[in-house]
This record gives C-alpha cells, sequence and structure tokens, in this order.
C-alpha cells in the first residue's frame, strides 16, 4: 500500500515509466545456484516484466543480513522480499528461517 492508503480505499494503480530492463545474469554455476545468482535473477525478471507500476527492482547485494531483493512502486509503496529459505529439487527447506545454504 502506498503510504497513507487504507484498505478500504478503492485501487487506483499510479502508473510511470517501467524500471530500466536489465540483463539476465547466468544463474547457475556448475548447476547451483547461490542466493546472489538468486537475486540477480529475479531482479532482472522484475524489469522484464516492464510493469509501468515498477519504478524500480533491486538486489539487496554483496553482503546482506539476509539476502534478497526490493521493489519500489510509482506510488511510492515498497516490497521487500528476503529470501527466508532454500532447498536444492528433492531437498527439504533448513530447520532455521535465514539459514540459507550457500548454493542449493
Amino acid at each position: 500500500m502506498a503510504p497513507g492508503e487504507k484498505l478500504t480505499d478503492s485501487e487506483a494503480p499510479v502508473k510511470g515509466d517501467p524500471a530500466p530492463i536489465l540483463d539476465y545474469p547466468a544463474l547457475y554455476d556448475d548447476k547451483m545456484i547461490s542466493p546472489a545468482r538468486a537475486e540477480a535473477y529475479l531482479v532482472a525478471a522484475l524489469t522484464h516484466a516492464q510493469s509501468e507500476e515498477i519504478s524500480s527492482a533491486y538486489a539487496y547485494g554483496e553482503q546482506p543480513q539476509n539476502p534478497g531483493f526490493g521493489v519500489h512502486f510509482h506510488n511510492e509503496s515498497k516490497i521487500y522480499c528476503p529470501f527466508v529459505f532454500t532447498a536444492r529439487q528433492g531437498q527439504s527447506r533448513g530447520s532455521r528461517a535465514f539459514d540459507l545454504q550457500a548454493a542449493f
């Protein structure tokens, strides 16, 4: 929700120029994905959507406490998407939130 907006308010999307398209980075390194590669790939996917409501998308970066990405919208609302669990195909997720594998 945008600042000052209430759940009972009708939605009025605010549109503007879409976020600049970012090239898709390599996702796999030796058949594995790291949290940093996942961040960059998901940010690129959001920019490729070319949504007129998204003003920017960004990866948290190299050394965040919790890897993930964020999205800013033209209506000034924001979404924060930290990675909580990771798992390879056929593997169960970890038992503790934010205790991420180095590669999955």
